[in-house]
């Protein structure tokens, strides 16, 4: 323990062992940014549903499916066809509606900040290959953090489940 302050970081075995910037940018910076913003994004998301966006459209789509009525918009006079596209997104609640009902909106906020958690993972899979790590590390520590990324992650839309997709096709044309 001869030689150990608190100036040292490391076990006493290894007394000069220091913080520096090279053992700060060593950290595993992706884990725990994506862990950091699963933590923010999942406690900002309300416990009601949105009434004012699509939201009650895509959870009523998703109902008529686990109903086996098909891309039927039960909710209008009318059918609204945008509310339709993206096809997968009705299909990704599909079994949170199957199996906790039309009312377990936060297992469907869950599943968006799941969707943009994954699409923050993706913008690094697809930026790493257009520049060099730095440069993309700080885009993606910066886009992760956005309020805006935040706002779609707890919202019950299909933008989060779409940007993943789409950064990850990018990334994977690019290999």
């Amino acid at each position: 323990m001869e030689g150990w302050n608190r100036g040292n970081v490391g076990s006493p075995e290894e007394p000069n062992r220091r913080v520096t910037k090279d053992s700060i940018a060593r950290l595993p910076w992706l884990p725990l940014t994506l862990f950091a913003t699963l933590l923010i994004y999942a406690f900002g998301a309300p416990a009601q549903l949105d009434l004012e966006s699509d939201s009650p459209r895509y959870v009523m789509l998703a109902r008529s499916l686990v109903d086996r009525q098909g891309y039927v918009g039960r909710f209008d006079l009318a059918d609204q066809t945008e509310t339709q596209y993206p096809f997968a997104y009705p299909l990704l609640l599909m079994p949170f509606v199957a199996a906790f009902g039309p009312r377990a909106y936060l297992s469907f906020e869950m599943l968006s900040v799941v969707c943009m958690v994954l699409s923050i993972w993706t913008i690094w899979f697809a930026l790493r290959k257009w520049l060099p790590d730095k440069e993309a590390r700080s885009i993606v520590l910066a886009v992760s953090f956005l309020g805006q990324m935040q706002m779609y992650s707890t919202a019950i839309l299909s933008e989060a489940a779409y940007m993943a997709a789409s950064f990850l096709c990018l990334g994977a044309m690019e290999r």
